[in-house]
C-alpha cells in the first residue's frame, strides 16, 4: 500500500462491518476478484465497441492501458476517487467512505449484464443493473456488509442528480477523459483502422461529455484542475479531428454526430478563451 504523503488529506481506507470489524477497500476488491464474477471481469475489456475486430483483447488493453480491463478498472476508479476527494472540501468522512466504497464495487453487476455503453444504456438497463448489484454485494460480502451501505451505494449510482451521485458521476466522467486522451495520444503513433478507431473513441467522449465537465468545473476543483491541465490536448482533438472519425457510426447518424461534435467544439472554444 502506498504511503501517505506529508500534508496529504487523510481519507477512509475501508468500512466497518455490522459485527464491528474493519475491512479495507483493497480487501473488498480481493474478495470479489476471487469469485466467478471477478474472473469474468478479469477476462473482459472496456470500450470494446471501438476495438478493431482483428485485435485481441490483450492487445486492446496494451493500447489503452489497464483501465481497458474491467477488473483493473475498479482499482483505477478507486484511485481516481481518492484523488477527487483530496481536491474537494465539504464531504464528510462518511460521504468519503461511501464514494470510495462505490468506486471499488460499482461494476460488480457487469459480469451478469455486460458492459453496456452509456450512450445506448436505458433506464431499464440501469434499474436491472442496480438490482443485480445489490444481490452481488450481498452474495460476495454477506454478513460483512451493512444493508444501509448497500442501499446508499445503489442510491449514489441510481441518482446522478443527488449530491453524492453527481460527485461520483463526475469522477467517472474524468475517467472517460483519461481514456480518451490515451486514445488520442496513441492514435498519432499507429496507422490504418486502429488510428481512426482511436480518434472515434476520443470524438465520442468529447461530444458526449465535454459540456458536462465544463459545467462540473464550476462545482468541483477537480474538474477545473483537470480541464486546465488538459486544455491543449482537448483543443487539439477538437480542432484537428478528421471527418473520417465519424464513419463508424450508422450511416443515417453520421451527420447527427458531426453536428453534435461541432456544437461541443464551439462550447469548448468559448469556455477556453
Amino acid at each position: 500500500m502506498a504511503k501517505k504523503k506529508v500534508g496529504e488529506k487523510l481519507l477512509p481506507t475501508g468500512i466497518t462491518t455490522r459485527k464491528g470489524w474493519f475491512i479495507s477497500f483493497e480487501k473488498i476488491h480481493q474478495m470479489f476478484a476471487k469469485t466467478n464474477y471477478g474472473y469474468i471481469l478479469k477476462h473482459r475489456i472496456r470500450w470494446g465497441l471501438f476495438k478493431p475486430p482483428e485485435y485481441s483483447d490483450s492487445e486492446w488493453e496494451k493500447t489503452l492501458g489497464p483501465d481497458a480491463n474491467n477488473l483493473e478498472h475498479l482499482l483505477i476508479a478507486y484511485g481516481q476517487t481518492k484523488q477527487f476527494l483530496r481536491n474537494e472540501d465539504g464531504f464528510t468522512k462518511k460521504e468519503q467512505e461511501l464514494l470510495l466504497f462505490t468506486s471499488i464495487v460499482h461494476d460488480w453487476a457487469e459480469p451478469v449484464v455486460g458492459d453496456i455503453m452509456r450512450h445506448v444504456k436505458t433506464d431499464d438497463d440501469d434499474k436491472r443493473e442496480l438490482k443485480l448489484l445489490k444481490n452481488v454485494l450481498l452474495e460476495v460480502l454477506g454478513s460483512a456488509i451493512d444493508i444501509s451501505t448497500v442501499t446508499k451505494t445503489c442510491e449514489i449510482l441510481g441518482n446522478k442528480k443527488s449530491r453524492l451521485g453527481r460527485a461520483f458521476n463526475t469522477i467517472e466522467t474524468l475517467g472517460y477523459f483519461e481514456t480518451a486522451f490515451r486514445a488520442w495520444e496513441v492514435s498519432h503513433k499507429v496507422n490504418g483502422d486502429m488510428k481512426m478507431r482511436l480518434k472515434w473513441l476520443t470524438s465520442n467522449v468529447l461530444l458526449i461529455d465535454i459540456s458536462k465537465l465544463v459545467e462540473r468545473a464550476r462545482l468541483y476543483k477537480s474538474a477545473k484542475l483537470f480541464l486546465d491541465k488538459h486544455k491543449d490536448v482537448i483543443h487539439d482533438a477538437f480542432t484537428t479531428m478528421p471527418d473520417s472519425a465519424f464513419k463508424f457510426h450508422r450511416h443515417n447518424k453520421i451527420e447527427h454526430y458531426q453536428n453534435t461534435f461541432s456544437k461541443q467544439k464551439k462550447l469548448w472554444l468559448r469556455f477556453n478563451k
